[in-house]
């Protein structure tokens, strides 16, 4: 144990271990630049939970895992894709296009890096047991018995009864499990098929696209009670674009405009709003921007970077809200060895063109509506840089997968706070993973192999047959345990050295 005493705003700081002093210096440098206020909305985000926490902490997780010797277990130079590079349970929503109508599948690659695979499965498998954990203690200790032996988890993930900590493990267990079985299953399964980004395995999603509601439906077999199902067929009927219009604007005679909505939203001064709306001129040929307000603090990981919403109208006369974001480094980027940030500098001369190719790459919103804009120097500090634009989906919403009072009434009842309910999404995330991962990986390997397998897929298949049975699922079980555990310690330790001095 460490002796130093850290000194903030005159305020003497506990003596700290080594792990303890790293958080703490990780955590201030990585967020030195940020002003006073995106500084206190983002400590007072990422304080309340462990998830929340591990969402706002992506450095964290670079710096611990980058280049870990675990990775080679099942890991080598063919095993790299486009991957999401904050991957959580959070990092997948409802989308869609007027057209086409809601699907769900990942939503933003403002993180995406081209890297192994495994540091996606891993945080997202690590995000589970956060999130499992959290609606478990929410729900109340009877949660975790109650469900134990539900759903086959495999390995030792049944287990009824049983008390505490031993009854919570067996579900995160058999959760964990089933997300690592199913994600390879459908890597190994992949095929390239046709159209744009080739064809999904065991039920998954077809081209690396989001899965619609019909093929939600197929997978589950036609079973209408499936929680995916359900959610979806709520967006459907549910969502539109009035409301969302109404989530961010208001009607005042027949004209929409930017609601005041302090923690939310913040108007522009003049020679600001003229510049970007001059900036979108770029973006869309005829482009009619009504409005135009920077967006404050929409979550951990992007709290303080530079980013706006707009209010445009179509030719037709149909508002859109469009959604304009400053793309800066990604966090995988600076723990990268010479080496690769020369090869990353090369291929991507601007952030933009690494966000457009990981969005055609990873994303079913990448329906001809992602685009960019360029702000030159003045228009207001840190704001210089080129900025991702995309138009924000009617159906855009997270899957309701944790406890919260501010759930609205129709998706009340969607938490995962049984086995049964977190092992069936944590399998239709590793679906829509893995086919994702081995739909990019595609793009990657223009000459697949004769069976039309892109390279991630068939090292998967060959590592996989080289190891013993079921030591992948038991690889990915013990990284999101232990790394669980070190980000339930992190965020003690930046609550108590961290948080009072704000």
């Amino acid at each position: 144990m460490s002796d130093a005493v850290l000194q903030e705003n005159g305020m003497a700081r506990p003596a700290m271990s080594d792990r303890e002093m790293h958080v703490v210096a990780s955590i201030e440098e990585w967020n030195k630049g940020l002003p006073g206020s995106a500084l206190a909305h983002k400590y007072a985000m990422i304080g309340r939970s462990p998830v929340s926490f591990f969402q706002g902490t992506n450095h964290l997780f670079w710096a611990d895992l980058s280049g870990d010797e675990r990775l080679t277990r099942f890991g080598n130079s063919r095993t790299v894709t486009w991957i999401v590079g904050d991957c959580s349970t959070s990092s997948f929503t409802a989308s869609g296009s007027d057209s086409d109508g809601p699907m769900y599948g990942l939503s933003l690659t403002d993180e995406s890096v081209i890297a192994d695979y495994q540091y996606d499965v891993w945080r997202l498998a690590t995000s589970i047991v956060l999130l499992a954990r959290e609606n478990l203690a929410a729900a109340g200790s009877g949660a975790a018995s109650a469900a134990g032996g539900a759903a086959g988890g495999g390995g030792g993930g049944g287990g009824g009864g049983g008390s505490g900590g031993a009854a919570e493990e067996a579900v995160l267990r058999a959760a964990v499990l089933a997300f690592a079985r199913k994600y390879l299953k459908t890597v190994m399964g992949f095929k390239q098929g046709g159209g744009k980004g080739g064809g999904g395995a065991d039920g998954g999603a077809e081209g690396g696209n989001a899965l619609k509601l019909s093929q939600v439906l197929m997978m589950s077999g036609g079973n209408m009670k499936g929680r995916l199902v359900r959610f979806l067929a709520i967006v459907e009927r549910e969502y539109s674009r009035r409301r969302l219009l109404k989530k961010w604007c208001v009607e005042e005679g027949g004209k929409w405009a930017f609601q005041e909505q302090p923690e939310k939203l913040q108007p522009c001064p003049k020679f600001e709003e003229d510049a970007v709306i001059s900036a979108l001129a770029s973006y869309a040929d005829g482009v009619n921007v009504k409005g135009l307000t920077r967006r404050l603090y929409a979550d951990p990981a992007s709290c303080g970077v530079a980013r706006y919403m707009a209010l445009t109208e179509t030719s037709s006369g149909e508002l859109h809200v469009l959604d304009v974001r400053m793309q800066q480094r990604p966090t995988a980027y600076h723990f990268m060895n010479p080496d690769e940030r020369r090869a990353y500098r090369h291929r991507f001369p601007h952030e933009t063109d690494r966000f457009l190719e990981a969005s055609a790459a990873l994303c079913s919103s990448d329906d001809g509506s992602i685009g960019w804009i360029e702000l030159q120097e003045g228009v207001h500090p840190s704001a210089t840089g080129r900025y991702s634009v995309r138009d924000v989906s009617p159906y855009e919403d997270e899957y309701p997968a944790a406890v919260s009072a501010d759930v609205k009434s129709k998706l009340k009842g969607f938490a995962l706070t049984t086995q049964d309910g977190l092992v069936e999404l944590a399998e239709d995330w590793a679906r829509i993973l893995a086919a994702q991962h081995a739909a990019a990986a595609s793009l990657l390997d223009p000459d697949p192999a004769v069976d039309q397998r892109p390279a991630l897929c068939q090292e998967l298949v060959l590592l996989s047959k080289a190891a013993a049975k079921n030591e992948f699922e038991e690889l990915v079980w013990e990284v999101a345990l232990s790394y669980s555990r070190q980000v339930e310690y992190d965020w003690r330790c930046f609550q108590k050295h961290l948080l009072p001095v704000l």
